[in-house]
């Protein structure tokens, strides 16, 4: 596995939804990344991403029915409507488990990010190096909550967050004695 010192960047590939719901579309994409070489003597990968990420989501949490009904007939939907589009999209808990098993056995971190507070299950079935918050979730305070609670190191985007955000989710990881 790639060791970082503190002075190294942590770079992160994500899949996002680039696997158009297709396992075996994920594997390819994090086998592009396994093509790097090693160095013979110590074994470190000579690319610089250190972690693999994949992102699950519960799109009854995310999405109002009216959201889910909607029309989406464009030349790249996957779906009449846009759950439909959304659901084609998502990929399955126990494929998260197999993906998260095979970006490990290729000697990268796996970090999830999870969108809901019912996604926080998957952390039940596979272990994950790292958790990633969207810069969209800063303000999901029960996320944030459930999380915080949680032993895994949390890397918190920050993109979409003003100051008064940014320090009330972090009272929220201080007030659970989170530090990492």
């Amino acid at each position: 596995m790639f060791k970082k010192s503190i002075n190294e960047t942590y770079i992160i590939a994500e899949i996002g939804q680039n696997h158009n719901g297709d396992i075996d579309i994920a594997k390819k994409i994090i086998d592009q990344l396994d093509r790097y070489p090693y160095d013979e003597i110590t074994g470190d990968r000579f690319n610089k991403v250190n972690a693999i990420k994949l992102t699950k989501r519960d799109l009854t949490e995310e999405l109002s029915k009216e959201g889910m009904n909607r029309p989406y007939t464009g030349s790249n939907s996957f779906g009449l409507t846009y759950g439909e589009h959304r659901e084609f999209l998502e990929l399955s808990y126990k494929e998260h488990v197999e993906l998260g098993q095979y970006i490990k056995s290729k000697g990268f971190e796996f970090v999830e990010t999870l969108c809901s507070v019912k996604c926080l299950r998957l952390l039940d079935m596979v272990k994950v190096d790292k958790i990633k918050i969207a810069s969209r979730d800063l303000t999901n305070v029960p996320l944030i909550n459930s999380l915080s609670k949680r032993p895994e190191p949390i890397i918190l985007s920050t993109g979409m967050a003003n100051e008064i955000d940014l320090q009330n989710a972090l009272n929220i990881f201080s007030s659970h004695n989170k530090t990492n």
